[in-house]
């Protein structure tokens, strides 16, 4: 700052940390919102603005439990922002928030120092007739539950609060309490008469519950496999069928975990989709609780996938075929080639000069050749055909599945082709299939905040060329997890490559003479190029489209 003498504001306003400079001008370029995410502080974004005569600074720190200081000294102002770790936070979280106290009593009977401590807090205390002794309390700025927490485990006391109420008294004492109210509630329940109850199940399978009720994990039924399962792993435990008691064999070991008591059954209905349950008035209200909760509609993703594959290629065939031949006076045909392969473009007395020569310098499948001869006299034939072939390729192969499926289910969708081919042994010839397809698989999570938690297998083959063993197959396969925003569309990954040809045939000697040197070569010149993405995008369906739908 210009003047040391500014007068700084400072405070914390929802989550953000906000500096107003009093009586202070911000200069035009300075005016600006800045985004400092990418150097890794606790800090994301800081702005500066002009507020009527005072400067406002804003700073905004990321998403995290975080703690800040400023100090100002000779016109430079610090603001110092540090993330709170996770141990300073769980203490910080355990603190103890009572009322602060000083206290400094010798040798106090723990009664009256209870009785102290009740007062200052306002706490309704009650301390049993078993609690005895003496204690030395010498506390200066202590939360008054702090040391009402170092009293008790000093002397080996406890404590059980019942609404607004704290019974104070050992610790032995306490826990023989507890057992007693506990067999309490046992002799309760089973002298507490039985009801039924005739629960609907809306928006899953009653078999589901079954395993809640008797304390055991559940796993999706009909198809649904949890996140828990891997891809392609097997389905969830099998449903039962109506009428099967899912209460009666609890022994002591589950009763902690069930929601039923140890007179509770349940029956489940398959037909209608209903849980006869028998039990308690206390269970059957725990039991409407957790059904209310759990029995809602399931959330929906659509992800959809594109494989695209590019080719991009470019290949040149220029070739020469050249032919001289020298025919005999006598007219006997003899003579001499150099250089070409099949096909002429002179012929003496009915003869072909260049049907006999050399083969592998012409291009191979010519789109194009031009023939000529250089030289013609009564013996004599000279003969040149130069041949030319080049292909561009440019191609993009796109598929695109698309898949539904409720959240934490795994869905499946494939699409292909079983290519057959034969094999032999000794026990003759089996003709077998390979499968070629397209293969989306994947579990989806929706997180709270609405993105969605992804384990994604995408597979792409397809027909290979054939070999002497059997026929190969071009296999493209993907598995991965990944976090992805709802609606955004990220790339899982790729495959690049590239392949460059230079290919030069030509005749010993011949083909290094100079000016027609060329003649007694062919080149060949390659390019190609392969590309494949995959890319992933998911929507999670409002209840809207699904009630359309």
């Amino acid at each position: 700052m210009s003047n040391k003498d500014t007068l700084v504001k400072t405070q914390q306003k929802s989550g953000k940390i906000e500096l107003r400079f009093i009586n202070t001008r911000l200069p035009a370029n300075y005016a600006k919102r800045m985004d400092v995410i990418d150097f890794a502080t606790p800090v994301s974004i800081i702005g500066a603005t002009q507020s009527g005569a005072d400067v406002k600074v804003l700073i905004t720190p990321i998403d995290i439990e975080y703690s800040y200081s400023v100090f100002q000294a000779d016109g430079l102002l610090t603001v110092k922002v540090r993330e709170i770790t996770l141990e300073e936070s769980k203490a910080k979280k355990a603190a103890y928030k009572g009322e602060r106290l000083t206290l400094d009593f010798h040798d106090i009977e723990v009664r009256n120092a209870l009785k102290i401590l009740a007062e200052i807090s306002g706490e309704n205390i009650i301390v049993d007739d078993a609690v005895s002794g003496n204690v030395t309390l010498q506390l200066n700025d202590v939360h008054w539950d702090h040391a009402f927490a170092l009293i008790l485990k000093l002397k080996g006391l406890a404590k059980r609060q019942v609404d607004n109420v704290v019974l104070v008294a050992p610790m032995e004492k306490i826990r023989k309490l507890e057992e007693e109210e506990i067999e309490a509630k046992k002799v309760k329940e089973r002298l507490e008469p039985l009801l039924t109850e005739y629960i609907q199940i809306n928006y899953a399978q009653a078999e589901s519950f079954k395993d809640i009720l008797e304390g055991n994990s559940t796993r999706a039924r009909g198809g649904c496999a949890l996140m828990a399962l891997e891809l392609g792993g097997g389905s969830g435990s099998g449903s039962s069928g109506g009428g099967l008691n899912i209460g009666g064999d609890n022994n002591d070991d589950d009763e902690e975990n069930t929601l039923l008591s140890r007179r509770g059954t349940a029956i489940v209905d398959s037909r209608t989709n209903t849980l006869i349950i028998k039990d308690t008035a206390t269970q059957l209200e725990e039991i409407r609780k957790m059904l209310a909760l759990l029995d809602v509609p399931v959330r929906q993703v659509l992800i959809e996938a594109r494989i695209v594959i590019a080719e991009e290629g470019f290949q040149q065939d220029l070739g020469v075929k050249f032919g001289a031949t020298y025919l005999g006076g006598d007219g006997a045909q003899t003579g001499f080639g150099i250089g070409g392969s099949t096909g002429g473009s002179t012929a003496i007395n009915g003869f072909d000069p260049v049907s006999s020569v050399v083969t592998g310098l012409a291009a191979a499948n010519p789109y194009g050749a031009l023939g000529m001869t250089l030289v013609s006299g009564a013996d004599y034939v000279l003969n040149l055909e130069i041949s030319a072939m080049q292909d561009d390729r440019k191609a993009e192969f796109v598929s695109n599945p698309k898949i539904l499926t409720s959240d934490r289910c795994i869905a499946r969708i494939e699409q292909g082709e079983e290519i057959p081919y034969q094999t032999t042994s000794q026990d003759g010839t089996t003709t077998i299939f390979k499968d070629a397809s397209i293969v989306l698989e994947v579990i989806p999570q929706i997180t709270p905040g609405g993105s969605v938690i992804m384990k994604i297998k995408i597979t792409k083959d397809s027909r290979g060329e054939q070999t002497p063993d059997g026929l190969a197959i071009n296999k493209r396969e993907i598995n991965t997890s990944v976090h992805i925003k709802n609606g955004e569309t990220i790339v899982l990954g790729g495959v690049y490559e590239g392949d460059t040809l230079h290919i030069v045939e030509s005749v010993p000697w011949f083909a290094e003479l100079p000016l027609v040197g060329w003649m007694f070569r062919r080149n060949i010149e390659g390019n190609s190029k392969r590309e494949l993405l995959i890319f992933i995008t998911p929507k999670v369906v409002k209840d809207v489209m699904r009630t359309q739908s």
